[in-house]
């Protein structure tokens, strides 16, 4: 079967990469489009070329609307998509110290707005070198916890029963087991998700004018996950369900999760201690599974 591969005629490609170069360009002064185009020329007079004015816009301005709604939805998706951090910058630095630049290296990729900003924490890391960076770094991820896990893929619950038949334990102990995807687990000097919870509580724009609440010093440990209605939730942990837990990430039995813990006495003995009651928990809470799809969301 012969196919054809269709050429797009030069003439067409070069008003489609000028159009796409436009209306990604950043937005000027008063979000009016830039006068000066990528190419280096006046928007005014390249935006004639290819446009033609209306009874009431100039080509400029027509080509302007959709300068405009590129970077007006963006930046909303950034502001929906990492709520806490836009509170602790307020709308406009956080589009100028952030979204803008974090936008400008990171062009979207896709067309689901949900995975805007998946590369934002990392992005912190290399680029943003205030004072407060770890926290803003740990606050970008915090948020990127929520939106992954509430779009990440479920995988088939853990059936207790089925390993459970015939009263083998072996058949338990050997079984390989994975988090879902959805799980995420945190370790924290300071309780970030409560303070991310007081600042959730009132708009963008009342933080701008109040002091922050009080960041809670206290050493954490913290498992995000989606519930089985489908919202978000999180629980503190001890530090030793968290090592436990962690060992889970890529797959891995009972017994060889307790082969890695035994070598710390202390951890072996808690582990032993409560792994009864925090298999219960987990099952209930539906975070483990058979079937291993960890980190497709990015995490």
């Amino acid at each position: 079967m012969n196919s054809t591969i269709l050429q797009i005629p030069e003439e067409l490609m070069y008003t489609q990469e000028w159009f796409a170069g436009v209306i990604t360009q950043r937005l000027g002064d008063k979000d009016r489009i830039n006068p000066i185009s990528p190419d280096g020329g006046l928007i005014a007079e390249e935006a004639a070329r290819y446009i033609v004015p209306n009874e009431k816009m100039r080509p400029h301005q027509r080509i302007q609307i959709y300068n405009q709604q590129y970077w007006w939805r963006l930046l909303n998706t950034m502001h929906t998509n990492f709520p806490f951090v836009t509170r602790l910058f307020g709308y406009q630095a956080f589009n100028e110290e952030i979204s803008i630049p974090f936008l400008l290296d990171h062009p979207p990729s896709t067309w689901m707005l949900s995975y805007i900003g998946e590369q934002l924490p990392a992005w912190i890391k290399e680029k943003y070198k205030k004072s407060d960076s770890p926290l803003i770094q740990n606050a970008a991820m915090l948020d990127w916890a929520f939106t992954a896990s509430y779009i990440a893929p479920q995988s088939p619950l853990l059936d207790l029963s089925t390993l459970q038949q015939g009263g083998d334990p072996a058949r338990f102990l050997s079984a390989t087991l994975y988090l879902q995807p959805h799980i995420q687990l945190f370790k924290w000097d300071y309780n970030l998700i409560a303070f991310r919870e007081k600042f959730m509580e009132k708009d963008v724009d009342y933080w701008t004018k109040q002091s922050f609440p009080k960041l809670s010093k206290l050493k954490g440990c913290f498992l995000l996950y989606r519930t089985i209605g489908n919202g978000i939730s999180y629980k503190e942990i001890s530090s030793a369900e968290y090592d436990l837990l962690s060992l889970f990430k890529q797959g891995t039995t009972l017994e060889d999760a307790f082969g890695q813990v035994e070598k710390d006495e202390v951890l072996y003995n808690e582990v032993a201690a409560n792994l009864q009651a925090w298999i219960q928990s987990w099952t209930q809470m539906g975070i483990l599974s058979q079937e291993g799809t960890y980190g497709t969301n990015g995490t």
